[in-house]
């Protein structure tokens, strides 16, 4: 199938949380000499793990940028210039080494594997080399790793060279170098080579041999025999592999005589044993090795598994073809492909568990040399780790109903993943992309359209080229819970567009608590600075529901959102009917919202801080006439927030005033943090005015909300709003210091049952610690129906400390169990029973009529999350502490209750809002009820 020319001219997990002061106080790397042992410094996508808790991918390693690590060679960036090295690393800053230098990491977790991410320096005439790079741990056990640059290094316009001295590919183009079409120009302009250098890094991964302890210091030297100038290293992901899967009833690809040492070429045997598998309705093994597979295996109602993509890994050289294919391939390589559409494409297949490599280092987008193809139906893939080929699965529908879970898609030419044409019913979740050569996630519904398809909990790093996530056409989509970093140009992070020939938008497209982080890049083809969002109506206007909640636009470079048509179409497509909501806008270089298109938006708590220019640049379809701009803006409330000009959407610019800027002096924001004076992580509002939190009570329980306080103030005030119809309301609030200690207000006398009725509590920080990290932990109460409990601890979830009550890992799911003391009567939905194995709260706690609530929890029949022990290694589900702040809950947790004794069905607290609080020295706890799914409240805090 003939990929689409995207590239021509537009114009023409593991979840962490760390508090802020861990990050403070770990040293960056420091250039030129040797410092003390920093501590780890932990990182998604460069930031700090609480900006960007629940959501993107969970990954089983841990990122360490280069730049926090100790070194003796010299830190590059931040730069955000497109065809700079800093620009395509991580964060936009990394490690330069020279022959004899280092930079050494501190394990911040048991540890047996690693993976580099690298650049190094091309051959001078293009191609790559390889170099040296030496790795020890605590100075001993070298190992040698061999870096490339053979896959890296694209140069010139699209669709790119490998040759550095290339002259222009399209002469004919318009390039912003010149502000010319140089083949029109006299004299012709003289271009600088290598023109538009790109795609600079790589990475590879190295099993260490044995497992390593958390502290343990990882140095990588570059050797004084290497033959590269240069060694940039980006990043250090770690990780505890688990030993290889085992499958012993199956095909095992050994057996048909395929090769484990990689000498002799593999397919044939694959597709032996697949065959054979079928015919018997087994599963294909392929165990541990590196199986060479020059062309693609075709797979259709099979499972294939292999011993995880460590261990077992299936490696292709790119082959040409005598002459072009069907499909106009004129090479091939390794993949996993079904059939194609038209041959009626494939269905039930299962893959799983191993490493696809290939050897692709030029884009030509009539090659079918994708790591995954053709056309699966009813079909999931999980757990793979795909490298160096041209796109890590591109499919080619119609298709329906597939499941592409947990993968890491890393050093393509082109996309990671695409749904192209007819893909329905599909879901792409928790997979881990880094370093594409495009879009890095994207759906296209060119022909016929995709429909009923997300994208959730994805993380996407250092697209090179176009965006994180783009949406072009369709049906009833969503993009929810992703994570999008450091895009480069000519897209930025999440883009929905009409063009390339796609289908229309239709029903629902539903954008939602997504983070974009260092995006809203330069447009070189327009000469102006794009969104870290944005839409663009090219091919057709856009006038679908189209819903954008939730998201957070941090440290943009240009603007936040952006909404845009093409000059030669603008009087004939718009843009309308977009609804922006609860959104957190932190840094832009320019305005939040830029506007280039007639249509229209409406916005409803938009909370913008450090804004570089004015809030809206509204330049409609740019006829600049006296009834003001064609598109309007309609505020909905609750749009706080600004900068440099004031508030980012002042009533004067109201509903279309022209305010046009393409180009005004860009201001670097200020980094991301997690709370300040004004916001709180994204999820309430800590600025004086009370409002409700984007996000909603998602169940019964818990009915609280944690988030830290940075704000200077002493005064902390939290508060609930309640939907109508509901009975009691009472509040809690409490706040911890540097000294942990606990200080909780009184509830407030509950407001009659109007909507929005709030009833809050108010609390004072300890003395002196004003400056010191705080947290806000608020549990709201309502007494109607059957109730839920939740245990709240003040402290972030990484910072608690041994009080515990009775119970068991949350996410499996628990059962409370509520007993009368000294044989007093009970009350609520709790039976009374024998006493069994609890445990009580320590001396001080609060008694409710003579009587001791009991916290006793159980695993339900759900699985459990897999904890890891202290040496990394999962560990079997326990009957362990459940720490305070973790929710207690009844029936809506636990799936069918009636699996569950009696006594441990339900969970009724004697008095609403009642306030647990352990002895002397201890850290106290408020305690609460939810409401039925019903009646859901919703959270707010302010300050004062």
């Amino acid at each position: 199938m003939t990929h689409r020319r995207k590239r021509s001219a537009l114009a023409g997990s593991l979840v962490l949380t760390m508090s802020a002061a861990a990050l403070a106080t770990s040293a960056p790397a420091t250039a030129g000499g040797r410092s003390a042992a920093p501590a780890p410094v932990v990182t998604r996508a460069a930031l700090d793990p609480s900006l960007v808790a629940a959501r993107g991918a969970r990954v089983d390693f841990l990122e360490q940028e280069a730049e926090n690590a100790t070194t003796n060679g010299v830190v590059i960036g931040p730069d955000r210039t497109a065809y700079t090295l800093p620009a395509e690393a991580s964060g936009r800053k990394a490690v330069k080494l020279v022959p004899g230098q280092y930079v050494e990491f501190t394990l911040p977790a048991a540890a047996n594997a690693i993976n580099v991410r690298y650049s190094i320096p091309d051959a001078p005439d293009g191609g790559g080399i390889t170099a040296p790079l030496d790795v020890t741990v605590n100075g001993k056990s070298k190992k040698t790793m061999t870096l490339t640059s053979q896959y890296a290094w694209l140069y010139n316009q699209y669709p790119f060279t490998n040759d550095p001295n290339a002259d222009l590919l399209h002469p004919d183009w318009w390039i912003t170098e010149c502000s010319c079409v140089p083949a029109e120009t006299t004299p012709t302009p003289t271009i600088t080579k290598p023109f538009r250098p790109m795609h600079f890094y790589d990475e590879q991964r190295l099993p260490l041999g044995k497992t390593y302890k958390a502290g343990d210091r990882v140095r990588l030297t570059v050797p004084a025999r290497s033959n590269a100038a240069w060694t940039v290293i980006d990043l250090l992901d770690s990780q505890l592999v688990a030993p290889p899967h085992v499958r012993l009833i199956a095909a095992n690809v050994l057996l048909f005589g395929a090769d484990p040492t990689g000498r002799r070429e593999s397919s044939d045997a694959f597709d032996k044993a697949i065959a054979f598998a079928k015919r018997a309705k087994l599963k294909v093994y392929i165990p541990p090795g590196t199986y060479q597979v020059n062309r693609h295996i075709i797979v259709d109602n099979v499972t294939i598994e292999g011993a995880g993509s460590w261990y077992t890994i299936i490696k292709g050289k790119e082959v040409a073809l005598p002459e072009p294919a069907p499909d106009l391939s004129i090479h091939t390589g390794v993949g996993f492909y079904g059939r194609y559409a038209k041959d009626g494409g494939s269905s039930n297949v299962h893959l799983s568990g191993f490493t696809i490599e290939g050897d692709v280092r030029e884009r030509i987008d009539t090659d079918q040399v994708n790591g995954i193809g053709g056309a699966l139906s009813n079909s999931t893939i999980d757990g793979l780790y795909i490298r160096h080929t041209k796109v890590g699965m591109w499919f080619d529908g119609p298709m329906t109903n597939t499941r592409i879970t947990n993968n890491v898609i890393v050093d393509q030419i082109a996309d990671a993943l695409n749904f192209h044409t007819g893909v329905t019913n599909s879901v792409v979740s928790n997979n881990f992309i880094r370093n594409t050569g495009d879009d890095g996630l994207a759906m296209w519904a060119e022909t016929t359209t995709n429909s009923g398809n997300t994208f959730d909990h994805n993380t996407v790093q250092t697209p090179t080229l176009a965006n994180g996530i783009a949406i072009y056409g369709g049906t009833d989509i969503t993009v929810s819970n992703n994570l999008v970093a450091d895009p480069i140009r000519e897209g930025s992070g999440i883009h929905a567009g009409s063009r390339f020939g796609a289908e229309p938008f239709a029903g629902k497209l539903s954008i939602t608590n997504n983070t974009v982080v260092r995006a809203g890049t330069y447009e070189l083809n327009w000469n102006i600075g794009l969104g870290a969002i944005w839409f663009y109506a090219l091919d057709k206007s856009i006038a679908a529901d189209v819903q954008v909640t939730g998201d957070h636009y941090l440290d943009s470079t240009y603007n936040a959102i952006m909404l845009v048509s093409e000059w030669g179409v603008k009087d004939l497509y718009s843009i309308t009917g977009v609804k922006f909501k609860n959104i957190r806008v932190d840094g832009t270089g320019t305005s939040v919202v830029s506007a280039r298109v007639a249509g229209g938006a409406s916005f409803e708590n938009v909370d913008a801080r450090n804004v570089g220019a004015v809030g809206v640049n509204n330049c409609g379809s740019f006829h600049f006439t006296p009834a003001g701009s064609e598109f309007g803006l309609t505020d909905l409330g609750g749009n706080d927030g600004g900068g440099v000009t004031g508030p980012w959407l002042a009533p004067w610019v109201l509903p279309n005033t022209i305010t046009c800027d393409d180009r005004p002096p860009v201001v670097p924001p200020a980094p991301p943090s997690p709370g300040d004076g004004r916001q709180m992580s994204g999820r309430g509002r800590v600025d004086g005015t009370a409002r409700p939190l984007p996000r909603p009570v998602s169940r019964a329980v818990p009915c609280a909300h944690h988030t830290p306080v940075a704000h200077r103030s002493p005064h902390v005030r939290a508060a609930a709003i309640f939907p109508p119809a509901d009975a009691t309301r009472t509040a809690r609030a409490a706040t911890s210091g540097a000294a942990r200690r606990t200080v909780g207000g009184p509830a407030e006398p509950a407001v009659g049952p109007a909507v929005g009725a709030s009833v809050g509590a108010t609390a004072r920080l300890p003395a002196g610690s004003v400056d010191q990290p705080r947290f806000l932990r608020l549990v709201a109460a309502r007494s109607r129906d059957r109730q839920a409990g939740v245990a709240a601890d003040p402290r972030p979830p990484g910072d608690r400390g041994g009080a515990h009550l009775h119970g068991a890992d949350p996410v499996g799911g628990l059962a409370v169990d509520r007993r009368p003391r000294h044989g007093a009567g009970h009350r609520g939905g709790a039976r009374p029973g024998p006493r069994r194995d609890l445990r009580r709260l320590r001396a001080g706690d609060r008694r409710f009529g003579g009587r001791a609530d009991r916290l006793d929890a159980r695993h339900s029949r759900r699985r459990p999350h897999r904890r890891r022990g202290r040496d990394g290694r999962p560990a079997r589900p326990r009957r362990g502490a459940l720490q305070l702040g973790q929710p207690a809950v009844s029936d809506a947790g636990l799936g069918d209750p009636r699996r569950l004794p009696h006594h441990r069905r339900h969970l009724r607290l004697p008095r609403a809002g009642a306030l647990l609080r352990r002895g002397p020295g201890g850290a106290g706890t408020g305690g609460g009820t939810g409401a039925p799914k019903r009646h859901r409240p919703v959270l707010q805090a302010v300050s004062r």
